[in-house]
């Protein structure tokens, strides 16, 4: 472990995954000098993952850690909190642990002080005692500090946190995927320009069927769009989301006259996912989640973005990564700002893509 780059987790973890591969393609950071510590229970002798070396937790001492050069978690929970305790307890290694923070789970924490006047494990929050003693004793924290700094504070009045700007550094796809799929768009060719049609949410059902009505009504009605195509995705279980919306679409062809072309894709795999996103002109996002889609699709410069004023998402996107959205504070709002079309998807390519190699600049300086 001696001079190691310490990365805590699960080795199916997706960010872990997409962690380590920035970190190997655009961090400057070698295989041999990173090592995985595993958390899974049911996976003993995996030795390498991604090119990294992989030891397993329960195969080593926590005090080994001692030596490392860093280490990392992604997120924290009660899931890796045990182990991040021991090693804190058994090592002088508080200074070199950084927590890579997610929305999510300090949301829950600023829900549960909300309720209870104080962070306490809850049947919801993922937290326990080892999250309470580990946040308590770490510094270093991989978000954006003026989206974490207020919440924290809030949260740990007496503490303080040193902030890195490397949260999300990763697209969504593995880097030498997305330069593949990246080179395809670069060209300006036909095949690839994005059809005049708005995504609904980055993932299924992220918005009810009232409120995709909604969109609709107010798009059609008091934006006048003419030929609207939407794309929503939907699990393919619940099948009465799609009934009621086509019923509903059905009537506005026969009683109004409105043609609506609507979608319902079901992604196989993450290179279609993108391929479905990046066909639509206009990506409408929910208020929470799907960021890592929402930066990859801005950073090819195929279309817009939109997002409730004032949301976790809009705060982010406009606060941390300085670009461009269309902020609505309803649906009418929103139909009007898709029409108006005036943000500059050029220029929030190059702001969000200089926003990836500053967070890479900023990974660098743990890991080297």
């Amino acid at each position: 472990m001696l001079n190691k780059n310490i990365i805590i987790g699960h080795l199916d973890h997706i960010f872990l995954n997409l962690y380590i591969d920035i970190l190997i393609n655009y961090c400057k950071c070698k295989e041999t000098d990173l090592c995985i510590v595993s958390l899974d229970e049911d996976n003993y002798t995996k030795s390498l993952h991604l090119g990294v070396p992989v030891v397993h937790y329960k195969s080593i001492d926590a005090s080994d850690l001692d030596v490392s050069k860093s280490i990392t978690a992604i997120s924290l929970n009660k899931n890796n909190a045990f182990y991040l305790e021991e090693v804190i307890r058994k090592t002088n290694s508080k200074n070199k642990i950084f927590i890579h923070l997610t929305d999510d789970e300090v949301d829950r924490w600023v829900k549960t002080k909300d309720i209870f006047g104080k962070l306490k494990p809850t049947k919801d929050n993922h937290v326990d005692k080892h999250v309470l003693y580990v946040i308590n004793n770490i510094k270093n924290v991989i978000a954006p500090e003026c989206y974490f700094k207020d919440k924290l504070k809030y949260l740990f009045d007496n503490r303080s946190f040193n902030f890195i700007d490397g949260r999300d550094a990763f697209k969504s796809l593995p880097s030498k995927l997305w330069e593949e799929l990246s080179n395809l768009y670069d060209g300006n060719s036909s095949h690839t320009k994005p059809e005049n049609r708005i995504l609904l949410g980055g993932k299924k059902e992220v918005f009810s069927l009232s409120d995709v009505i909604s969109i609709i009504n107010f798009l059609i009605f008091k934006s006048k769009i003419d030929n609207l195509k939407l794309m929503v995705f939907t699990d393919s279980r619940r099948k009465r989301y799609r009934l009621w919306l086509d019923f509903y679409l059905s009537c506005l062809r026969r009683v109004k006259r409105c043609k609506v072309d609507i979608s319902y894709p079901t992604p196989t795999n993450s290179i279609a996912y993108n391929a479905m996103i990046l066909s639509c002109s206009h990506f409408v996002l929910q208020n929470r989640g799907s960021l890592s889609t929402a930066r990859s699709y801005i950073s090819m410069g195929v279309g817009r973005v939109y997002v409730m004023k004032d949301s976790p998402n809009d705060i982010e996107l406009t606060m941390a990564e300085g670009v461009d959205v269309g902020r609505y504070v309803d649906y009418r709002e929103l139909a009007i700002k898709i029409a108006d079309n005036r943000i500059d998807v050029k220029k929030n390519k190059e702001i969000i893509n200089s926003r990836f190699k500053l967070k890479y600049k900023n990974l660098s300086s743990i890991y080297n």
